[in-house]
């Protein structure tokens, strides 16, 4: 399948004559919709070797890190909305406070023990790279206000804080730290809490989040983590690929539903601007990145239903996975799922879909809710080779924040064997494939279809434009 379809691929960058292309693309069309596993896996992979023609930006972030100053709280030189602050509070690592503009906040974001200053560098240089007049985008994209500091950069090092930060948080010993107005809204979080929103309001921002996705990856400018995807988390320290997600491997995926807690999609829009990155030419390391945007956006959906009773997760006494499929809507989560590719493919292919949708929604749905809707798979298992990689005190920690009590913490022995966590739900059994393919056929094709949508575009093409009924191949056809 792969050396047949890049065989196509080649003809089809090869011949100028447009009913022939129109055919090879028809064909590559018909196979990503109607292949599934490893055929449909080959197919895609050949469609991302397209040239796009995207072209980022030069990279904001470069630049040197050198005369950061040192600042008390009092210090730091605010806005005047900002003058006379109200109220100052901890939301996770930053410092929120508001002023006198009831609609904007201030947020101090610190860094984290284990992060360097570039990190912070990183989303500060985003967001007034994105703040600028080079951009104008025709939906609700609130990118915050970076404040730069006399040096002319951006961070600096808090000497003293206000308040107290919670224990579970802590923070770089030098108290490197940016700071940037916001939109209230901007820890808001649409699929669950206090701030999850009705079903019009969540589709209104899952689909324009979708498309603000797509038309940044087309720019060139690539969010790498709208959520955090894991193979392994308990393994982010000792593994190469630091446990995270590679979709194509179709491994399990890990912890599904507490990756979808604090999506990087909000009613303000796309947000935590330290995952930006530039990329450039072909679609071949585009495919993986959309890939796991498309992914992101179908987990954060079904989080949706699942966080309508948040209580109602993992074994229940006697010991079965909860089943928690009432909570779904079939009929909205197909329009979600239905609004959210046409969203993304009209942002990164540059004209609305048309023609036969990539993948069967009213089934993709059935399967999610079946399969994100029962806690089949709960467990991990925490690795002896894990365990050494650890201190005796982290080790401990590490038992007590997965429930375990004092008593049984007292008789583990670190490195003695593996130990079993209940840490889901997982989709797939730990160190196996995942439980769910048709997930990752979904993910692959559509990915695939937003690359020859845009191959198709930036060449003045569209799926409107193929001949109908050639999806085919017939003898004697040129």
């Amino acid at each position: 399948f792969r050396e047949t379809a890049l065989s196509l691929v080649t003809l089809l960058l090869a011949n100028s004559r447009e009913r022939v292309a129109d055919h090879i693309v028809s064909v590559l069309a018909r196979v990503l919709r109607d292949a599934a596993g490893n055929s449909l896996t080959a197919v895609a992979e050949a469609a991302a070797t397209l040239p796009l023609g995207i072209a980022g930006p030069t990279d904001p972030v470069a630049g040197s890190l050198a005369g950061i100053p040192k600042l008390d709280w009092d210090q730091l030189p605010l806005p005047g909305s900002f003058s006379d602050i109200s109220s100052v509070d901890f939301v996770g690592r930053s410092l929120v406070a508001t002023g006198t503009e009831p609609d904007r906040i201030l947020v101090v974001k610190l860094a984290r023990a284990e992060e360097t200053p570039l990190d912070l560098h990183r989303e500060a240089a985003w967001m007034d790279h994105l703040g600028s007049d080079a951009y104008d985008f025709p939906v609700r994209f609130d990118v915050p206000v970076a404040l730069r500091f006399q040096s002319g950069g951006f961070l600096f090092r808090l000497s003293t804080l206000p308040i107290t930060p919670p224990s579970e948080t802590p923070l770089h010993p030098e108290g490197y730290g940016i700071a940037f107005v916001a939109d209230q809204e901007y820890f808001s979080y649409p699929n669950h809490g206090d701030t999850r929103c009705d079903e019009e309001r969540f589709q209104e921002i899952l689909l324009r989040n979708s498309w603000l996705l797509g038309r940044l990856a087309a720019l060139g400018i690539v969010h790498q983590a709208p959520i955090s995807l894991f193979h392994n988390r308990v393994q982010q320290g000792r593994r190469s690929d630091a446990g995270l997600y590679q979709w194509p491997r179709r491994g399990r995926l890990d912890r599904w539903l507490e990756s979808c807690l604090h999506p990087n999609l909000g009613p303000t829009g796309v947000r935590d601007f330290e995952h930006f990155s530039v990329k450039n030419g072909s679609g071949d390391e585009l495919y993986l990145l959309i890939g796991n945007h498309l992914l992101s956006l179908l987990l954060v959906t079904a989080s949706y239903f699942r966080n309508k009773d948040g209580s109602r997760t993992g074994l229940d006494r006697r010991g079965r996975a909860v089943d928690a499929r009432d909570l779904f809507d079939r009929q909205l989560m197909g329009r979600l799922i239905d609004g959210m590719f046409r969203s993304y493919y009209q942002g990164f292919a540059g004209r609305e879909f048309a023609g036969p949708l990539p993948v069967d929604i009213a089934q993709l749905s059935l399967r999610m809710i079946d399969e994100m809707g029962v806690d089949r798979y709960m467990e991990e298992f925490f690795r002896t080779a894990d365990q050494e990689e650890m201190s005796e005190h982290r080790f401990r920690l590490f038992l007590a924040a997965h429930g375990f009590s004092r008593s049984r913490i007292r008789v583990l022995e670190k490195g003695a064997r593996d130990i079993r966590l209940l840490t889901g739900p997982h989709l797939g059994g730990f160190n196996q494939r995942i439980s769910f393919p048709e997930l990752i056929d979904a993910v692959a094709a559509m990915s695939a279809f937003c690359l020859l949508g845009r191959y198709l575009h930036i060449n003045g093409r569209d799926w409107g434009a193929l001949p109908p009924g050639k999806e085919t191949c017939r003898t004697g056809t040129n």
